[in-house]
């Protein structure tokens, strides 16, 4: 989950200049640049569902799954980190459930085949309903994080900072809790990007190694 040298370096190099759209301001007039804006190519378009359904199914079983890996360290070479995606998004104990009942998998069953069966099965028309309400979910996610702010924004709510204490109460703020919040955002990139990977994040996202980038002007 680190950023490369170069990139580091590249992302440093975005404080304070006016000709980049990554400007970390306290105004939202003319520097307020969201998530999707900075981002977008690296990220998942939400686009329409039926169209895209087959890799949407894939993303969700994976994240369902992420928890076990086998020895193709190249598909589940990450997992996901937060209680909050894991339970409240992804719901990892009863999609699991789930899969395993609709494809006759067993818990303890993971080898890529099995995986892939499980992949399958919630592909199957009977199946569509229910797992479409469940990638729906994990497409507002996307959605929500999308829209936030890279940048101190004015009214501070928008800011991706303060995402994780607006969507679970009981979490705090970044100032507060900053494991939780980088745990977050270290999720949103697994889930919502093309890559489905935190391997090489891209330069200036969340991350705890870019601390110093993200809190530069932040009093």
């Amino acid at each position: 989950m680190q950023l490369d040298s170069f990139s580091a370096n590249l992302a440093a190099l975005f404080i304070g200049t006016v000709s980049t759209t990554y400007a970390l301001t306290d105004s939202t007039d003319g520097y307020a640049v969201r998530v999707w804006d900075q981002f977008g190519d690296k990220l998942k378009k939400i686009d329409d569902l039926d169209e895209n359904w087959s890799a949407w199914v894939d993303r969700w079983v994976i994240l369902v799954l992420s928890q076990h890996t086998y020895n193709n360290v190249n598909q589940y070479k990450k997992v996901l980190k937060s209680d909050y995606w894991r339970q409240q998004v992804i719901k990892e104990t009863e999609n699991e459930k789930f899969l395993n009942d609709k494809s006759g998998k067993t818990t303890t069953d993971h080898s890529k085949n099995a995986d892939d069966e499980r992949i399958a099965a919630a592909k199957k028309p009977e199946n569509k309903d229910y797992v479409k309400s469940q990638i729906e979910r994990l497409r507002e996610e996307c959605k929500f994080a999308y829209s936030r702010y890279i940048n101190k924004d004015s009214s501070w709510d928008k800011s991706w900072l303060k995402a994780l204490s607006l969507r679970d109460k009981s979490k705090q703020e970044w100032s507060k809790d900053k494991t939780s919040n980088y745990n977050y955002w270290n999720d949103v990139y697994i889930a919502c990007s093309n890559t489905g990977s935190n391997e090489l994040l891209p330069a200036g996202w969340l991350s705890e190694s870019m601390e110093h980038i993200h809190t530069k002007n932040i009093k």
